[in-house]
């Protein structure tokens, strides 16, 4: 892959300066504020948060798993003693 020259990505000032001068100042913060409430009004963000709310089953606890954190101090072990190899 050929990267492009920034001249060729670059947009001249003056098309910068007439796409400034065609909106106002208050057009392109209403437009930014628009688009940030699109943005929080995620259709999915009320039955997400619902999912939290209507779980019935409790937190998993350290006793649960009595042998997760040894074998999770062998993972970060192994992956250390990896890198180590790795990197010399």
């Amino acid at each position: 892959m050929t990267a492009n020259p920034i001249e060729r990505l670059d947009v001249p000032l003056a098309d910068l300066m007439a796409d400034l001068n065609r909106e106002s100042a208050a057009e392109r913060i209403a437009a930014g504020l628009a688009a940030e409430e699109r943005h929080q009004c995620d259709p999915m963000d009320a039955a997400i948060a619902q999912l939290a709310c209507t779980c019935r089953t409790r937190a998993p606890k350290d006793t649960d798993y009595p042998d997760w954190a040894a074998w999770l101090a062998q993972q970060i072990a192994k992956s250390d003693a990896t890198r180590r190899t790795r990197n010399a």
